[in-house]
């Protein structure tokens, strides 16, 4: 009997290490193909004014949009971007290739441009996805792979919305009265 748990917990570490060993010396898939794109403004009477962004998933699978998100400002320097904003939407989403969704974030107002912040990640089964992990705690821990680190997520920005449009919309838009 105990011979053959031994001889089991050894197939598992063995099919572990397989599997360690497929996902590290593979060649990483390129970056998921989602966009995030502007659409404009909406607004809210709890809130206050919303830009309206559509996630929208061009890979050739599915791809899952994280919980959080951030708003950039423009900023002077050599990044060029300071986060204004770290925040959750109600939750995360898994987009089919070729399905979008929108989502609506609070306006960053001020006088410099601004824009939306996504993290995204391939849907991987549950075994690729531990064997990811494993291969990702190995590239953090110093073990090199022969194509360099593996990523799980990727960070996916829209375009700059002009401060002018920011002002403009919030002219335009009144925020409706909630205290009737």
């Amino acid at each position: 009997m105990k011979r053959a748990i031994g001889v089991l917990i050894g197939l598992l570490l063995v099919a572990g290490a397989a599997l360690f060993v497929a996902k590290a010396w593979r060649r990483p898939l390129p970056a998921p193909d989602v966009r995030v794109v502007f659409l404009g403004y909406s607004n809210d009477v709890a809130v206050g004014l919303l830009g309206r962004f559509v996630v929208s998933n061009a890979s050739p699978g599915p791809v899952v949009r994280h919980v959080g998100y951030r708003v950039q400002v423009e900023m002077p320097g050599p990044r060029g971007w300071s986060n204004l904003v770290d925040a959750w939407f109600p939750g995360s989403a898994n987009l089919p290739a070729g399905r979008a969704e929108t989502v609506a974030v609070p306006v960053a107002g001020g006088s410099n441009a601004w824009r939306l912040d996504v993290k995204v990640s391939r849907e991987e089964r549950l075994v690729s996805f531990l064997a990811g992990e494993a291969v990702r705690e190995a590239n953090r821990l110093g073990l090199r792979t022969p194509y360099g680190r593996c990523r799980s997520e990727y960070r996916v920005r829209s375009d700059w919305v002009a401060a002018d449009e920011v002002a403009a919309a919030h002219s335009a838009t009144p925020v409706a009265d909630s205290s009737r």
